[in-house]
Parts: structure tokens; sequence; C-alpha cells
């Protein structure tokens, strides 16, 4: 039987030296391949599917990844006759949200969740999980909860807010090194939004709150397990709001012409994809920048999307056309540049989740995703 086989073409930089590894993934089941110049090891993960019956109409989806474990939920679509069948928005339910261990092969800890509930998002911990539910109602009226659960104890909902049913009003959460969990929220009913913090025993406290509901953006934060960094408005500016574990730290102003498509924060730099309008042009461009907002790069080029930090490789993102790239901060006689390798995958939708400095999983595909790994050896 002949082997498909993709190759990653990952760039590292070292004292101002750029080298390119070819690493290849064997298609074929449970394989694995050494690359002949580092230390990195890519492999495709066995396929949840191998120990878990799914039915022809249920899917699964990937919602963080945290060593050699993985958060799945895995939801069914309602059917056109259902009550709560909907034709714009979401329109499926989750019959299960657990934590999978890759290695075993086994579930290690579950959420208990209700009928007409689905969960769109979630971010792991050492020590437990933190998810969003939408919980839907035959009236039409949509509930979103954030639940908190540590190993083997009982969920605690730790916020909730009626909402409507688009995908950025729906909380969304990143994990900190520490074991702390910070969550974007809005409540159209009184008016707020902002990000809140969850820490290890369930106590959950505002870090940022604002109660000009007209700055509101949507709900997309991300972080570098030390800051989150978060897209608002402020003062009818296009604003990047960075902060900690304990409060929001530095306030970034775009320009005001300019509209967001993705953006990430790593170590030092905050890499965003934006479009700029001028005159009767518009341009896309990608910024790098120092978190005090300082423009240290600056060039068209873009759109993309999906912008994710990964310790080891850099930053991933996709283009329209979902293909995957590798980006790589390099600093040239003295300048800071970027350097764009694309990513050999199939031509579908792409999920990045960095597991720790050394590990990333990637999902590809949108029904029964192709699970993949990066990790180092």
């Amino acid at each position: 039987m002949t082997r498909k086989v993709l190759t990653y073409l990952i760039v590292f930089f070292s004292s101002g030296i750029s080298i390119a590894i070819a690493i290849k993934i064997n298609l074929s089941s449970h394989s694995r391949t050494f690359s002949e110049n580092s230390n990195l090891l890519v492999e495709e993960v066995n396929p949840i599917t191998d120990n878990l019956t799914l039915s022809e109409s249920q899917n699964f989806a990937v919602l963080d990844a945290i060593d050699d474990k993985i958060l799945v939920t895995i939801y069914t679509d309602y059917p056109v006759d259902s009550a709560y069948y909907n034709e714009v928005g979401y329109s499926s339910y989750s019959s299960r949200v657990f934590i999978y261990d890759l290695t075993s092969g086994s579930i290690v800890d579950e959420l208990e969740i209700s009928s007409n509930e689905l969960c769109t998002d979630g971010s792991l911990t050492d020590n437990g999980m933190l998810c969003t539910l939408l919980k839907m109602s035959e009236t039409g009226s949509y509930q979103a909860k954030v639940i908190y659960q540590t190993t083997n104890s009982q969920p605690v909902v730790v916020y909730s807010c009626d909402i409507p049913n688009v995908s950025y009003y729906l909380p969304k959460s990143i994990a900190f090194n520490d074991g702390t969990l910070a969550f974007s929220y809005v409540d159209p009913g009184k008016k707020e939004f902002g990000v809140q913090v969850t820490s290890g025993d369930g106590n959950t406290v505002p870090v940022y709150t604002s109660s000009k509901i007209e700055d509101f953006i949507g709900t997309e934060i991300n972080g570098n397990g030390a800051q989150f960094i978060y897209y608002m408005f402020m003062d009818d500016t296009p604003t990047l709001l960075i902060g900690t574990t304990e409060s929001a730290i530095s306030i970034i102003p775009l320009e005001s012409s300019q509209s967001m498509h993705s953006f990430c924060l790593a170590d030092n730099y905050i890499f965003v994809s934006l479009q700029t309008k001028a005159d009767q042009s518009i341009k896309d461009e990608v910024l790098l920048l120092d978190l005090a907002g300082e423009i240290l790069f600056r060039q068209e080029g873009g759109p993309y999307f999906n912008a994710t930090y990964d310790k080891a490789t850099g930053f991933f993102a996709t283009d329209m056309k979902y293909n995957a790239y590798s980006i790589i901060p390099a600093t040239n006689n003295g300048a800071l540049s970027w350097n764009r390798k694309g990513i050999n995958l199939p031509n579908d939708t792409v999920a990045f989740f960095p597991t720790s400095s050394s590990t990333c999983i990637v999902t590809c595909g949108d029904f029964q995703p192709k699970i993949l790994q990066i990790s180092a050896y």
C-alpha cells in the first residue's frame, strides 16, 4: 500500500543564523519520523476513534491541549425538524466533554453536562479544566456558562449570562503557566464586557471591566502563559489590551483606520495581521510589536487567521485558502524581520494547540479531524 507523506518546513533562528529543517510525517497508522538535523519528532497521534465509538452523525473537536492530554467535546448537529435547530448560529449539542490521554488512549476526567448544551470553548491546566457551555431552549433564548472543574471534583459555575446565539458573544479562555485561567466575556444585560480570572480554588475575579458596551468587538483572547492579550475598542480606537492574572498592564492603541484579522502574544512580541484603509485603497499588513506597542516590523501581506504562539517554533497561522504557515521573527543586520515557511498540510481547516515549550498538537479537518503532534525528544 502506498503511503502518503507530508513535509513540515520549520525554521529556527539562533544567533542570527537560520536553519531550515524538513520534517516528514508518515500518514500511515501510528507512524513517527525523526528529522535528520534536529531534536524534533513529528508523529501522527493514534486516532481517538480507535478507543471511542462514534455514530455517523457524531463529530468531535479538540478544544485545548496540555502535555499528552487533550480536551475534547463530542457533539451532534440538530436535525432540521428539531425545535432547537437554527439556520444561523450554533445548532449542535454536546453529548460528552472530557480530558483524553493520548498516550494511554483513555479518558482521565469528564465534565457532566445537561441536555441541549454545547461546549464551544475550553482550556486545560495540570489540575482541571475551564469550559464554556451554550445552553439552548425551545423559546430561542441562550445562556452562556463558564464551568470550572478540578480533577475528579464537582463542577462549579464561575460565570453565566444570557447572550445571543453568535460566536463572538461566547466566553473564550486561556490557561496560565501557574494553573490560573482567564476568560473573556460580555454581558448584554449589564452592558459590560471584560476579562475575569479563575484561580486553582475556583475563585473568580475581574481583572478588566468596561461598561462602555459600544467598545465591545468580540471575545477573542490568547496569551503566552504569563500574560493575556485581548482586542477591543477604546475611545473609538481599535486597541490591544495586555494583562496578567492580577490586572491590565498595557493598553496599545492601533490606527483608527485599521481592523483586525488575527493576533497573538509571544514572550517578547505581538504578532498582528490587520487591514488598513487609506484614501481609496485597502491593504493587508503584518506587524510585529513589542509589548509596549512599538512597531518593530511592518510589511504588506496576509491576511492571516488563527494566529497561535508556540514556544518551540514561533507563530503559526493560516491564510484564506487554509494554507498553514510557520512564522519566525528574525534579526537581520540588526533589524527585526520575519520568515514565513509553508506547512504542507491538507488544504483544510487547521487548528494549533501548543501544549508546552516543546510540543504542539495540530488538528486537520472539520469532521473527525486528524490529530498530529510535534514534540522534542
